[in-house]
């Protein structure tokens, strides 16, 4: 049976790895790795060469087998009132001939997925018949081998690609696929794609310790008496069925993109229409349920904001509004607030961040994020406000020496004026002014408004950010 051979190859790729392992272990060896060091070398020695290539033999040939079995749809050209058809029969309908198909049909019954009862004529065997009949199983396999398993391929190559990227649309994906969409865009473009895509996370999450009954039994949903559950990001809403079912008082809504929800209600049971309704939402819109008793979040990734060349993506939402979601962005209006002045500024790095310290090492652009911004527009609003130097101790020479402009008294008078009345900054700011870079704190949200604005740091707030960065 071909089961058992997926069995069998399964097998295969886990007592070789697990060989390998204790052999590495035994010796006190490092993993293999990407990285140059003593363990290129590592599995070219005689002891393990022989588990190595039975790795690779079993996951090539697991992967070539279910692509074929798969793309091609062998398994459902046998009709239940067949017991066998000819290799013709089977031919049809592909773009191969009669010679190419029965060569990788015999491949396949060397691995039990179908037999040859005669010359021929294909028959099922019973994992072949498994997979004609059930549909979701082939959905998965189709999904693993058409698109998980060329873009797993193609991971190292955009690596190499795009190094120390997080963009979406620059994946192994993208590689395998020949698109510059992010995937679940490029899966939206082919309804085919989307709804194999829809039915092999169904079927996955039914397997053995992912059943959506779980959730079923691991809270106390009768202390909720009649109640209406959210599934945010629920697809076809498999977890509402189960919980509707198990218990009567409970309520269901479902929320997903427009083209799940209306396949979600064509599968509705009957039965649960009355308690189970499908709405569209957009996971970044507030949520227009209000009286829910639970909520489940399966929302999409947050915007991650980086610094760099600015790329905002237009989302739309509800009521035909739009939000921008800025994926990069390199500038953006600081206002110093005791000046009572706002400047266009460059965002140099993120220094600190109250929540998260890995938002401060990848340069992650959120509200309330302390950033380092460039002192330049200030430093020239303020020279040409007050007639004064701010933070040029540094260039005191190159300044001495340079050309002064000319100014009128009058103009002299009125920037010494202004600037006995409140220009003495603060030696905190200034010294900030001499390095050429001002601490700052995001006030917009970026991922919401494709903007990042905020607010030159001064006085305590300043100096408890610097106390806080020093620990």
């Amino acid at each position: 049976m071909s089961s058992r051979r997926l069995s069998e190859l399964s097998s295969i790729i886990v007592t070789h790895t697990a060989a390998i392992n204790a052999y590495l272990v035994s010796r006190n060896l490092p993993p293999p790795s990407f990285l140059p060091g003593p363990s290129s070398d590592i599995l070219s020695d005689e002891t393990v060469a022989e588990s190595r290539q039975a790795i690779l033999e079993a996951t090539d040939e697991l992967h070539d087998l279910m692509l074929a079995i798969c793309h091609y749809d062998f398994p459902t050209k046998i009709r239940k009132d067949q017991e066998q058809i000819s290799m013709a029969e089977m031919a049809s309908g592909t773009d191969m001939d009669e010679s190419t198909v029965s060569r990788l049909l015999r491949h396949a019954i060397s691995y039990h997925v179908f037999r040859e009862p005669r010359k021929g004529y294909i028959a099922h065997t019973g994992a072949s018949k498994y997979l004609a009949e059930n549909h979701h199983m082939r959905q998965w396999l189709g999904m693993v081998s058409g698109e998980m398993w060329p873009a797993a391929t193609k991971t190292v190559e955009a690596l190499g690609k795009w190094p120390k990227s997080d963009e979406p649309n620059q994946t192994g994906f993208n590689l395998a696929h020949d698109t510059d969409r992010m995937s679940f865009d490029e899966l939206a473009m082919y309804p085919q794609r989307e709804e194999r895509y829809a039915a092999a996370m169904e079927w996955f999450s039914a397997g053995p310790g992912l059943e959506v009954s779980h959730v079923a039994v691991a809270f106390d949903w009768t202390s909720l008496g009649e109640a209406t559950v959210v599934d945010v990001g629920g697809s076809h809403g498999s977890l509402g069925i189960a919980l509707t079912r198990s218990f009567p008082l409970l309520s269901c809504i479902v929320q997903d993109r427009i083209k799940v929800v209306n396949a979600g209600k064509s599968k509705l049971p009957a039965h649960l229409s009355s308690r189970m309704t499908f709405m569209e939402h957009d996971f970044f819109e507030e949520q227009p349920v209000k009286a829910a008793a639970v909520a489940f979040e399966k929302g999409r990734q947050p915007a991650n904001t980086r610094i760099g060349p600015k790329r905002i993506h237009l989302v739309r939402v509800r009521g035909g509004n739009t939000k921008y979601r800025a994926l990069r962005l390199d500038s953006g209006n600081f206002s110093w607030g005791s000046e009572g002045i706002a400047r266009k500024v460059r965002v140099i790095s993120v220094s600190f961040h109250p929540s998260n310290n890995e938002l401060v090492r990848t340069n992650t652009l959120t509200r309330s994020a302390v950033v380092q911004i460039d002192a330049a527009p200030f430093r020239v609003w303020y020279e040409a406000h007050y007639g004064q130097n701010l933070g040029r101790r540094r260039q005191a020479k190159q300044t001495a020496e340079a050309e002064e402009k000319k100014k009128s008294k009058g103009v002299e008078k009125k920037q010494a004026e202004r600037f006995a009345a409140q220009g003495k900054v603060e030696p905190a700011l200034e010294r900030q002014f001499e390095a050429g870079r001002l601490y700052a704190v995001v006030a917009s949200r970026p991922g919401q408004s494709g903007r990042v604005d905020g607010y030159v740091l001064e006085g305590d707030e300043l100096a408890f950010y610097q106390r806080t960065m020093r620990k």
